[in-house]
């Protein structure tokens, strides 16, 4: 028999098989991101923009995503449950107490570190200003390589316009932007508007991805599908396939407009009789007085996202109807794709790059002042291209042509977002 290896043999080959552990880690860790979301809830849209997003990286290029999410302390519990059924492999930590207060949200900073350390994802793709200064404290100090800046909107803007930050961080809405937008090492904007908004507030020059708010997984359907899912809907509703049915989906946000949008419902029901109104939002009391106006022709409901796209079929006309504001300006709402997915034509106001697109693409109408919804109805249903399974058709394959995560633009959009994390 052989002599038993030494403590110190043994400790030798322990220290070697560490480091050569230690090697691999550091050689694989090129691939490895993490994407890294601040304060932000679960629901349809995080779904669709941050889950689907990581499981296409994932997918689609030899790259490795994990995701990180911080959440509000209150919904920690309950929505942990939820992201994690959604993606078994993300982090879902909760937020420290009375996270709006500037001097506490940045003490956040130490769980990123230890997951980043303990993970060694050491390229982070962050949702929001927030976030993202976070992650460029990290890169500050060398704990962090790279840092993509996800712009969703004109945060400033948003704060000036509408007033959505919390007043103890209110003040600090632009440094954080500026900041995100002009040390990050990439970004993504929704838009080209949105890049040019950053480059008349912050002199902004530098590289970026435009990838816009694209369609989660369950919006990619064949065209049977939801034909007989809108032939279903609209039997339970009791429409007539004459019926003109309008839809508003989203929330009741200061930048939604329900001033405006309620005023031209009312304008619209009362020019025909074919209209009809579905609202997919929370109930507001403004909604209860207009849904009492109009009984039998109008419907409100709050249903949970995996619901929503079936209702969405049921309708001809998607609205985007929004005031005229930076916010609105710069933005691609996430129920422009959605609508087009669905079949949907759409009447919005403009100018903005949804508006543009649309009357580009034949698939909606720029709304204007004192807009005769008679007779566009009257002018659609007579013209070639009316409220028809073409229309629907030509809608649908707009969203799926430029809309989709694997969409060619979208495609070498998230190239640039990865870097040299792709093996060629």
């Amino acid at each position: 028999m052989g002599r038993a290896p030494s403590s110190l043999t043994r400790a030798k080959s322990w220290c070697c098989a560490r480091l050569q552990t230690y090697l691999n880690v550091e050689m694989m860790g090129r691939n490895r991101l993490l994407y890294f979301t601040f304060g932000e809830s679960y629901s349809g849209i995080y779904r669709s923009q941050v889950v689907d997003v990581v499981r296409h990286l994932n997918a689609e290029f030899d790259v490795d995503v994990g995701l990180l999410a911080i959440l509000p302390m209150k919904l920690w519990s309950a929505q942990r449950k939820l992201i994690g059924r959604d993606f078994p492999g993300a982090a879902v930590l909760s937020a420290l107490p009375f996270q709006g207060r500037h001097f506490l949200w940045r003490w956040h900073i130490i769980p990123l570190a230890l997951y980043v350390l303990f993970t060694r994802r050491r390229r982070l793709i962050c949702r929001g200003a927030f976030a993202t200064r976070l992650a460029l404290d990290l890169r500050k100090i060398g704990l962090v390589k790279s840092v993509v800046y996800d712009g969703r909107g004109a945060m400033a803007a948003e704060q000036r316009e509408y007033n959505i930050y919390s007043r103890h961080i209110a003040d600090r809405i632009e440094p954080l932007e500026r900041q995100a937008v002009l040390r990050a090492d990439h970004r993504i904007a929704v838009t080209d508007a949105l890049a040019d908004y950053w480059t008349r507030c912050y002199d902004f020059n530098a590289s970026y991805s435009r990838i816009p708010c694209t369609l989660s997984t369950s919006w990619q359907r064949d065209h049977p599908v939801w034909e007989e899912a809108r032939r279903a809907v609209r039997e339970t509703m009791g429409l007539a396939e004459s019926d003109v049915l309008l839809m508003y989906s989203g929330s009741a946000a200061g930048w939604q407009s329900f001033g405006l949008l309620l005023g031209e419902l009312d304008r619209a029901l009362e020019s025909d009789l074919r209209f009809h109104v579905l609202l997919l939002c929370p109930e507001t009391v403004e909604i209860v007085q207009f849904l009492d106006r109009w009984p039998g022709r109008t419907r409100r409901m709050f249903v949970s996202p995996s619901e929503v796209v079936n209702w969405i079929s049921a309708a001809d006309v998607g609205l985007i109807l929004r005031e005229s504001s930076v916010t609105n300006s710069v933005a691609m709402p996430t129920k422009f794709a959605e609508f087009l997915a669905a079949g949907l034509h759409l009447v919005l106001t403009g100018p903005n790059p949804a508006a543009e697109y649309a009357v580009a693409n034949e698939v909606g109408t720029r709304w204007s002042e004192g807009f005769d919804w008679s007779n566009w109805l009257k002018i659609k249903m007579q013209e070639g291209r009316k409220l028809d399974i073409d229309s629907r058709s030509r809608s649908r394959n707009c969203a799926y042509r430029d809309f989709l995560k694997t969409s060619q633009s979208n495609r070498e959009g998230y190239f640039k977002v990865l870097g040299d994390a792709v093996v060629n």
